[in-house]
């Protein structure tokens, strides 16, 4: 079975070693012909992947993973075909940037 499209993928705006442009490029060499681009509480890399998109003959799907604490501990949600220009949507992950910077510390000082 040759996969076609690949929905969960991350650059080096989040957890991921490419840059948007790069991970497309690599998406058309391998035969994708969609990426959903879904780094993790950033938008960042978007209008970049969807121009390497456009260049390379790939659908860019806009993405995102969300981090959400949800008792007993957290999980991350994915978005898809997702507006990434909305101020409501970067107020939000603003507050999310904000908490991680927050929480990290802690959660290393515990360790």
């Amino acid at each position: 079975m040759i996969q076609e499209v690949d929905f969960h993928s991350h650059t080096v705006h989040s957890d991921g070693t490419l840059t948007p442009a790069d991970l497309v490029a690599l998406a058309k060499k391998r035969g994708l012909k969609a990426l959903a681009l879904t780094d993790h509480d950033t938008t960042s890399g978007l209008d970049e992947a969807l121009a390497a998109g456009g260049r390379e003959g790939v659908e860019i799907i806009p993405g995102i993973e969300i981090s959400v604490v949800y008792e007993p501990g957290t999980m991350h949600i994915l978005g898809y075909f997702i507006d990434h220009r909305s101020t409501r949507l970067q107020e939000l992950l603003k507050g999310i940037q904000r908490d991680r910077a927050d929480r990290n510390p802690q959660i290393i000082k515990k360790n």
